[in-house]
């Protein structure tokens, strides 16, 4: 009898120590969720960051591109007028 209840005790033991790791798993998983939202969040400000460093680079290129055949118009004008 006396091994019966402490076998009974051992498993109400080991069924909280069960629910409780339970609870700690799904206190991990939404940890990890909130997490993976959070990682995605920031990878989505960084592409969007980097797209607008792409377009203000292009811009530069083509700024730079129109410059450099207005100058080269000017010194051919400047070529004819000699």
């Amino acid at each position: 009898m006396m091994g019966k209840a402490v076998a009974q005790q051992r498993v109400s033991e080991l069924v909280e120590q069960v629910r409780r790791l339970r609870e700690r798993v799904h206190d991990l998983e939404t940890l990890l969720d909130g997490n993976d939202r959070q990682h995605a969040a920031e990878v989505r400000r960084l592409k969007e960051r980097l797209d607008e460093q792409d377009t203000q680079q292009l811009r530069r290129e083509t700024e730079l591109t129109a410059q450099r055949h207005m100058a080269i118009e000017l010194l051919a004008r400047i070529e004819r007028e000699m």
